[in-house]
């Protein structure tokens, strides 16, 4: 009992097995089938959501970015305009680091509001998949920004 199994418009298989009978074969097919559907629902739901989607970002708003290797980096930033339902303008804004008290190279960082430094730059606002709102950054190509819940933040550095 054989089965060889095509996506989409492919020309090639995404599999072809042979199985020690019929109900198997029938029930790994029906699997793929369904496995299909739901994968196609979800890309359509996605798409969905950022066809409706209409960001919740006001001016003021600050958003925050951590990234690093064997460091924790951590950057603030401020909605200074709004430009459409899904794109703002942000400008980078200083930050103060509370050092622990044993060391350690680390601390806390809390952003300084109204207190800019760099240019205004232009960003993407998106749904996530529990439809919060983020942003696509364009400080950084490894990072995107996420609201900042008035916490500090963990970062450390290196030597």
């Amino acid at each position: 009992f054989y089965a060889i199994v095509f996506s989409g418009t492919s020309a090639y298989p995404t599999w072809h097995l042979c199985f020690l009978n019929s109900v198997n074969r029938d029930e790994s097919i029906n699997r793929f089938i369904k496995n299909q559907e739901t994968h196609l629902k979800s890309i359509a739901d996605r798409k969905e959501l950022w066809m409706n989607f209409k960001h919740d970002i006001n001016v003021g708003d600050i958003f925050y970015t951590h990234w690093g290797y064997d460091q924790t980096n951590v950057e603030f930033m401020q909605v200074v305009r709004v430009v459409t339902p899904k794109t703002v303008e942000i400008r980078e804004i200083k930050k103060t680091v509370s050092e622990y008290a044993n060391g350690g190279m680390s601390g806390r960082a809390t952003p300084c509001k109204d207190e800019f430094i760099g240019e205004a730059k232009r960003c993407r606002a998106k749904p996530s998949h529990d439809r919060k709102t983020y942003l696509v950054l364009p400080l950084h190509s490894c990072s995107d920004g996420y609201r900042w819940e008035g916490e500090p933040m963990f970062c450390s550095w290196y030597a």
